[in-house]
């Protein structure tokens, strides 16, 4: 039981974000709050690394190189998630975010030459209807809808990347993206300033460590329960919070139309999770090879 209450809290950390961005309300640039989060969730890391973890400082040059891309595409992701927020409300924000399984499927298929199942298929036709109901082109401003659609690829390139390098979450990969993501978005305190910094650290600082602390129960849970359940628990903990967070702090209130796209999309993105991991029977049948027939299924996502 334990492993799951510290993935629900890793998921609620994540699920927060949007509350803190709001709560920040644009005391501090954006760009800095960026950075930011990054930095302390990496000292955080560091901090609870130095005390527990064993060897998470050591680094060769293949892991610095692979680090290194692995903090760009997120540090590049999460900036674009941060900045969304500007333009976008947060329910908006987090069940377009939840698109991302529907683009591991797609480019893990093309890079990975993974097998296409019929579940897949059907999870594919489920998410294009919800998309089609919620309408993205529809809300207030495309920039908003545009970087969410980058920092889904970005973080599906970044899945699709580590599965093909043989790679998982671990406490030191975590801990050495983080400070990569720095150090690619240390310029932007220099250039933005801090703002009033003064007025709003304590938002700032639950929106860094409770990043940190996020990633912390996310490799924790991994660990111990079988990813496939964890990456559901992250889609369904992630979205529903952020959606409390949206109609209890800041009073928002959800269209029926919304709500009606939002649960479809999230059912199509635990359906295909749940038989990518679990399924059985005819829908859980290879009905498509993106590549040669002799390509190896890899399982795990």
């Amino acid at each position: 039981m334990r492993r799951y209450i510290v993935a629900l809290l890793g998921a609620i950390a994540i699920g927060s974000v949007g509350m803190w961005i709001n709560l920040i309300d644009g005391a501090v640039p954006i760009m800095t709050v960026n950075f930011l989060r990054v930095f302390l969730a990496a000292v955080l890391l560091a901090v609870i690394g130095g005390i527990f973890g064993k060897g998470i400082f050591k680094l060769n040059k293949k892991e610095a190189s692979y680090y290194l891309i692995l903090g760009l595409l997120i540090g590049t992701a999460m900036s674009m998630f941060n900045t969304a927020f500007l333009y976008l409300t947060i329910p908006q924000v987090y069940i377009l975010d939840a698109l991302f399984p529907f683009f591991v499927l797609v480019l893990g298929g093309h890079f990975l030459k993974d097998g296409i199942r019929a579940s897949d298929i059907i999870a594919l036709i489920l998410g294009a209807i919800a998309i089609a109901v919620l309408n993205p082109m529809g809300f207030q401003t495309q920039a908003g809808v545009s970087l969410i659609f980058v920092e889904v690829v970005l973080y599906a390139l970044m899945l699709v990347y580590m599965r093909k390098q043989g790679a998982e979450y671990t406490f030191k990969s975590t801990f050495w993206m983080f400070l990569f993501a720095s150090l690619f978005l240390a310029p932007f305190p220099v250039i933005y300033g801090f703002g009033s910094l003064s007025t709003s650290w304590h938002w700032v600082a639950l929106l860094g460590f409770g990043t940190g602390l996020g990633y912390i129960c996310f490799n924790y849970a991994l660990m111990r329960i079988k990813s496939q359940t964890m990456n559901i628990m992250l889609i369904l903990g992630t979205t529903i919070f952020g959606f409390l967070t949206a109609v209890l702090v800041f009073k928002e209130v959800l269209a029926t139309k919304f709500l009606i796209g939002s649960g479809l999309l999230l059912f199509a993105g635990v359906f295909l999770k749940y038989m990518r991991g679990f399924g059985k029977g005819r829908l859980a049948k290879i009905v498509y090879y993106a590549g040669s027939k002799k390509a190896k299924l890899l399982q795990r996502e």
